[in-house]
Formats: C-alpha cells, structure tokens, sequence
C-alpha cells in the first residue's frame, strides 16, 4: 500500500493534469482571496472539493502540487479501504490477504483511478468519501444503538456529492440500505440529519441568491451542460459503448457480475453487501451515463464498488488463484497503457513555461487575457465574466446574465478586438485570429505547440 502511494505521488508531482483541472484550481484561488462561488463568479458545481483545495493552499502555499499531494493520499485512502474492506469480510481466511491485495490493486491500478485520481478535481476526495461511506453503512446495520456509523455514513455520502453531483445517488443508495437493513428510524434519522451537514454552505448562499444558486447547480446541468461539447449525442454513445473493447473495463465488469451470481448461490458470505456495493455501482453508472456530456474517467467512482464482488468472482472462477493472477496482470498492463497514452499531453510543467513567457511580455497592471491555468500560475484573478470559459456559449436575457456574472462569446470577441488586453494568449486556429484582428493589434506574436501568444499593443 505504502508502494502504491509513493507512485501515485510521484505521477502526481510529475505528469497528473487534464485541460479542466485549471478551473478547479482557479476556483480555489478565487475562493482564497474572499470571492464566493456563484455569487461572485459562475461556477456550475458543488463546491466542497473547491473550499477543500483552498483550504490546503491556505495551509501550505497556492500552487498545483499540493491539491495533487492531497488528491494522490485520498484516492490511496480509498484504495486501502477497498482492500481492507475485503480483508475483514472475507469468508475464506485463506484468501483473505490475497483478495484483499487484489481488491487494492483492481481498484488502484484501474487506468482511469490511477490517472485523474490525483488531480485537483473531485475525483480522488469523492473515492475516499464514497468507499468511507460505504465501511460506515456496513457498520452501521450490524450494530445496535450505533447511531453515529449511520451518521458518519450520512456524511460522507453527502460530502461525496458535495464535491461532484456525480457523487448524487450515494447517499439516497445507503440510506434505502440503512432504512432497511439496520431496522432502526433512529439510525436513519441520524443518518439524513447527517447528510444536510455538507449542504449547509450551500444553503446559505441559496438564502441569499436561490435563483443564481439554483441555475448554477441545477439549470445548467440539465438545459445548457451540452453547450459546451459539439455532437453531444454522438459522443456520448461512444463512450457509453467503449467498454466493449476495453480489457481492463470489461475484465472487472464481468468477473463482478460472476462475483454477484456466486454470492447469491453460496453461503456464509455478506451476500447483502455485496448488493449494496452492485446497487452503489449501478446507480454511480445511471448518474453517469445520463451526464450530457459524460466522459469514460467519471465511471471511475464505481470501481471500488465493482473490484469487491470482482475478486468473490476470482474466487468462484478459479479458488487456487490464478484467474485472480490474471486479472491483477491485466489490471497492470491495463494502468500502464493508460499512462502510457497519455505521455504526450501537456504537464504542469510545460505551463510553468508558458506562465513565465506571459509574465515578461504582460506590462505591469496590463490586462490579460489567457486560460485558467496561466491565471492560476500567475496568482492573476481572470477579468470578471472569464471564471469559466465555457459560460461564453449561454444566451440569456441581460439582466440574468449579469447576475449569473456570464459573458457572452459576443461580447468577449468585441472585448479582444478592441485591445483592451494587454496580452492574448488563446488556442486557436488563424482563421479565429485574423477575424478578431490581432495580428493587426499586436505588434509580436508567438506560436506555443497549438496556442498563440499575442503582445505589445500597436498605439
């Protein structure tokens, strides 16, 4: 375990980082510096992970590494207690230590876990949340007068959706198990008493702003989120179908499967758990699937769930463990190939360049205009309206606009065109430039891979 979170760290502070990440972090920046999410600038999300990474940078300085730090020892947290979930509920003890091993290992060597679990998204906080939430409800039904497991299970479940609505459904899941299992109204009041604790920041900002709150966490989600990604439909059946041809995907899925028939035809196993972990993944993949756009890293918060029942799967295929040898080597080569794929993308690194080459070419005071990682880099605030740059594609009456603080694409494209920038760093093609007249406006440009650097103002 130790191992695993070592090189998980060491992805984290080398070659962790996806385009969205610097939204996330910019919104920390903003939060850190007194601004309030969707009352001061749009941010169409729960906002736990965000005060969470404000917090560590309030701590230790404001920088990408350490939410990487943090997100790398909450998705090992989760890895681990996967593990030692399968430890402690195994009944073969003779393949405790092994299923417990392979339970670790089919949910931290998963590509999608080991590649956006450290990064400053929600994802590895919601791993921990989730699977934490999980031990607790297990807890919670076994023990009389145990309130406080069912709360702890409330809580976490709803701190889970508190960081990503994707996160949604885990707490209706374990309470529905809770309820019926633990047999008791008291553990179920304790438990929704619980769950409004995450939400009560959000209340308040509901309070004082419940249609800009409302719009920023429902509306957009359900009439505006398409917006921003061409052939939505299209795109969405692709990954809905990738797991198909995916080896490591559909290892896990079916074995999981197998996991759940032999529980149900065998006893002396936690046969209800094992429900609990199906029930979990399957409404994990319904919250999922039915994002418009969704994306193949979001199924990665049901793993854990699927690598329970998968290793009971393991031990029904083959009980001298060779299967289970097989489908941790193709969880190994499965992880590898998905970092190994992504050995071209931009790091953090390459922007700390690119932040640098912005910053000697920005006057001081100068106005600039560039992405949420070169804001972020630079401990530069974006002009307001440019907090997220996919609000630019909502067409709204005047009056909401201003008060959801959006900019529309019209009114940035008249903004860059009058040269009220100092400097344009954009990733567009030429086509874009020339029709907004920079290469007019500006006397020096710079290409950067597939972006452009534009500075020094004709007069």
């Amino acid at each position: 375990m130790a191992a695993y979170a070592a090189a998980l760290m060491v992805y984290a502070q080398t070659r962790a980082f996806t385009g969205d990440e610097g939204f996330h972090l910019q919104t920390a920046a903003l939060i850190r510096s007194g601004m309030r999410p969707y009352l001061d600038f749009f941010f169409p999300q729960t906002p736990l992970n965000a005060w969470w990474n404000a917090a560590w940078m309030s701590l230790f300085g404001e920088g990408w590494r350490v939410p990487h730090a943090v997100a790398a020892l909450m998705t090992s947290l989760a890895v681990f207690l996967t593990g030692d979930y399968w430890f402690r509920r195994c009944a073969v003890p003779e393949w405790r230590l092994a299923g417990a091993v392979a339970a670790a290992l089919l949910t931290g060597l998963n590509g999608m876990v080991a590649a956006y679990g450290p990064l400053a998204q929600a994802y590895g906080l919601c791993l921990a949340l989730g699977v934490g939430a999980f031990r607790c409800a297990v807890v919670a039904v076994e023990r009389r007068g145990w309130w406080w497991w069912s709360a702890g299970s409330g809580l976490l479940a709803s701190a889970a959706a508190g960081c990503s609505l994707l996160c949604a459904p885990l707490a209706p899941v374990m309470f529905v198990w809770v309820v019926i299992r633990g047999r008791s109204w008291g553990k179920a009041a304790a438990f929704a008493a619980a769950a409004i604790v995450p939400w009560i920041p959000v209340l308040r900002l509901a309070i004082l702003s419940p249609r800009v709150v409302w719009f920023n966490l429902v509306q957009y989600h359900t009439q505006f989120r398409h917006l921003y990604w061409p052939d939505t439909t299209e795109h969405d059946i692709d990954i809905l179908t990738s797991w198909i041809d995916n080896g490591q995907a559909l290892t896990l899925l079916v074995v999981g499967i197998c996991g759940l028939l032999f529980v149900k035809y065998r006893g002396g196993w936690a046969r209800g758990e094992f429900y609990l972990c199906a029930a979990v993944a399957a409404a994990l993949a319904l919250e999922i699937s039915t994002a418009h756009p969704t994306f193949a890293r979001y199924y990665l918060l049901a793993v854990p769930f699927v690598a329970i029942p998968a290793v009971a799967g393991l031990y029904a295929i083959d009980s001298q463990k060779r299967a289970l040898a097989v489908a941790v080597a193709i969880a190994v080569l499965g992880c590898a190939k998905t970092i190994y794929d992504r050995r071209d993308m931009y790091t953090w690194g390459d922007y700390e360049s690119i932040a640098k080459k912005v910053a000697q070419v920005t006057p001081p005071g100068g106005l600039l205009y560039a992405d949420d990682h070169v804001y972020f880099m630079l401990h530069r605030k974006p002009p307001p309206g440019l907090e997220f740059a996919y609000s630019h594609k909502l067409k709204l009456p005047a009056a909401e606009e201003a008060a959801l603080h959006i900019l529309t694409q019209e009114e940035l494209d008249r903004q860059i065109s009058s040269g009220i920038f100092a400097t344009v760093y954009m990733c567009e093609d030429d086509d874009l430039y020339d029709k907004l007249g920079l290469p007019a406006l500006y006397k020096h440009k710079e290409e950067i891979e597939d972006c452009a650097l534009f500075w020094d103002r004709n007069r």
